[in-house]
């Protein structure tokens, strides 16, 4: 039997990509990166999700501290994708 809470978090996820692949299909690949980079809505959904699974707040400061770390590599590879596009499409 499937969990319950990974059928809510796999709609969850899928709906801010299906957002996301919809507003670059329409609107372009900025506004869409605008609304995928800048609005961390997931983030404050898994905070919120961390806390109500673990049931202690201590939780809550691990997933901050893990999400600054993950922010800044996100930051990187997103960085890379400079390069990348420049060796691909010249």
């Amino acid at each position: 039997m499937i969990d319950k809470d990974i059928v809510i978090n796999f709609l969850a996820g899928g709906i801010l990509i299906c957002l996301s692949g919809f507003l670059s299909k329409h609107y372009g690949g900025y506004v869409s990166g605008l609304l995928y980079g800048s609005m961390p809505i997931a983030a404050y959904y898994l905070y919120f999700y961390s806390i109500y699974v673990k049931k202690e707040k201590k939780n809550g400061f691990n997933f901050i501290n893990g999400s600054v770390v993950g922010g800044i590599l996100w930051v990187v590879f997103v960085m890379l994708l400079y390069p990348l596009h420049y060796l691909l499409f010249r």
